[in-house]
């Protein structure tokens, strides 16, 4: 008995010893991809000056409507980028993908209560990811979920949307800064993460209430019954 308790005793101490360890694994890891991330937002910052200067950043979104919902086809909402210094990965991916033109020809796919959503398809439903996977310095999806508190996800601002975060984004049609900030998507393992918001629309309101009014499917997804084209979006000098 004594000796079955001695090795008990010494398995639990093993155990315990180990679990430090593996605590402090852990801890570095964290300290090292902080690092990283620090790293990403400092160069992004730098390259978003370099390119496009210290003035706001603004975008305009032409929207094609399906013949379905009448005249006019084309109509368009202004955006302005999130500040370099609050959302700099961010930004930078996104205007990226924008200044290669992977977004023209896409579609808004979905209708929610709470977002309008748009993806890597065109119109009729084909998928365009494929063009999304060759930008040189960028990945597909963003390299971690970036989140600013200063920055919250409130009426009429665009997120990125899944985990990993992207390609997709959304217009929020709601203050989502509960449901979609920190630790507001506990289907996600890492529950603390928040989607990355990025920018808020400063004129064309009335295309987006349009777009809403758009038929949607009865699902819980509520994705469009036709999706609302993206003619091009072009940033605007």
């Amino acid at each position: 008995d004594k000796v079955y308790k001695l090795e008990k005793a010494t398995k639990k101490t093993s155990s315990g010893s180990d679990d430090a360890k593996m605590g402090t694994r852990v801890k570095l890891y964290e300290k090292h991809l902080q690092t990283v991330r620090k790293a990403l937002q400092q160069t992004s910052k730098e390259l978003l000056e370099i390119k496009y200067g210290k003035d706001p950043i603004r975008a305009q979104v032409t929207i094609q409507f399906p013949e379905s919902m009448g005249a006019p086809s084309l109509s368009s909402f202004t955006l302005q980028l999130a500040p370099p210094d609050v959302m700099p990965y961010s930004v930078y991916y996104w205007l990226t993908q924008v200044d290669n033109k992977l977004w023209d020809g896409c579609a808004f796919i979905r209708n929610a209560d709470h977002v309008l959503q748009a993806s890597a398809q065109d119109m009729n439903g084909k998928s365009l990811h494929r063009r999304f996977k060759h930008l040189p310095y960028l990945t597909e999806s963003l390299a971690f979920q970036e989140y600013s508190a200063n920055y919250p996800h409130e009426k009429y601002t665009l997120g990125i949307a899944g985990r990993p975060g992207g390609p997709d984004f959304y217009v929020s049609l709601v203050n989502n800064t509960r449901a979609h900030g920190p630790g507001g998507q506990s289907s996600y393992d890492l529950r603390e993460e928040a989607d990355s918001c990025f920018a808020k629309i400063v004129s064309g309101i009335d295309v987006i209430k349009r777009m809403h009014t758009a038929p949607r499917k009865k699902d819980s997804f509520q994705g469009l019954v036709e999706n609302i084209g993206i003619e091009n979006i072009k940033i605007l000098r």
